[in-house]
């Protein structure tokens, strides 16, 4: 029959796949960010990575972790009238991911991510001003610090590399560079306070950052021990 020809490359491809699919990934780590734009300080985050391979190359899991945004908008600071505002805001982050093996070694990895993002603590700080003399009366300058301004859910999309560097047994140094972004705004838009509306720029960008972290942390590798290989 025909079929017999095909049956043993169809037998290895399965050992193979089982062998594969038996590996899965459990990452532990902590990172520190950058913002590409009004960036104030280092937001840190910390979470883990858990994932299976399920074909040869290919694993999907989730990634959960804890991000925090720590943004800074002062342009308008030497203006008559205007606006800055000051962010420091943690969001707990579940996103499924798909992760694809780059190369033989399986040492380097590329990775797709998507989720949503629950608000844990935070604050904004909006300051909003007119030097103004006309007419009488005009002027005003206010100062309010308020979580209410942050959303309290928002999206995320995450993709990167990960490299790994085996320390014994199955245990291995984790090394991730992660693109972290927030495509919708961190902003509460029904927030009704009109101190946002005086500022002289539109907040969509500000609200809406792109983090670029640098994680390292510890990984647990199933049969990746290579003395029980031998």
């Amino acid at each position: 029959m025909k079929f017999r020809k095909y049956l043993l490359p169809i037998l290895m491809f399965c050992c193979v796949s089982a062998s594969v699919s038996a590996r899965t990934f459990f990452n532990l780590w902590y990172g520190e960010g950058y913002a590409t734009h009004n960036n104030y300080d280092l937001a840190t985050s910390y979470g883990l990575n858990f994932y299976k391979a399920v074909g040869y190359g290919i694993g999907f899991g989730f990634t959960t972790f804890v991000q925090q945004a720590n943004l800074n908008y002062n342009t308008e600071s030497n203006n008559a009238s205007g606006g800055s505002i000051r962010v420091n805001s943690k969001y707990y982050v579940f996103a499924p991911m798909v992760v694809a093996q780059l190369g033989r070694s399986g040492h380097l990895s590329g990775y797709l991510n998507g989720g949503v993002g629950v608000l844990s603590d935070g604050w904004a700080d909006v300051h909003t001003w007119s030097n103004v003399q006309w007419p009488a009366g005009s002027s005003y300058d206010y100062d309010i610090k308020d979580k209410s301004y942050l959303a309290n859910m928002v999206f995320r999309f995450g993709l990167g590399f990960i490299q790994y560097y085996h320390m014994f047994g199955s245990f291995h140094l984790y090394v991730n560079e992660d693109f972290g972004i927030f495509p919708a705004s961190l902003q509460n838009t029904g927030y009704t306070d009109n101190n946002i509306v005086n500022f002289k720029q539109p907040l969509n960008s500000f609200f809406s950052p792109t983090y670029i972290s640098l994680r390292v942390g510890i990984a647990h590798i199933t049969n990746s021990n290579p003395k029980r290989r031998r």
